[in-house]
């Protein structure tokens, strides 16, 4: 996986972590992570892998 998605990734965890936004919020700091220098297509990779991880881990535990 390229660096930048797993920097995008970090990042959303942390930000899920200290409680500063939700799961369901997570396409909410797009624009944020532009401002960071990140692509719009880097953000939309990272956002895409990370609902299908937790989609993935959901269906597990059912």
């Amino acid at each position: 996986m390229d660096q930048r998605i797993v920097e995008i990734l970090m990042y959303v965890i942390g930000e899920i972590q200290s409680r500063r936004i939700k799961v369901e919020e997570i396409e909410g700091i797009s624009d944020e992570l532009v401002q960071r220098g990140f692509s719009q297509r880097e953000v939309a990779t990272a956002i895409a892998v990370f609902a299908e991880r937790l989609n993935g881990d959901s269906r597990r535990t059912v």
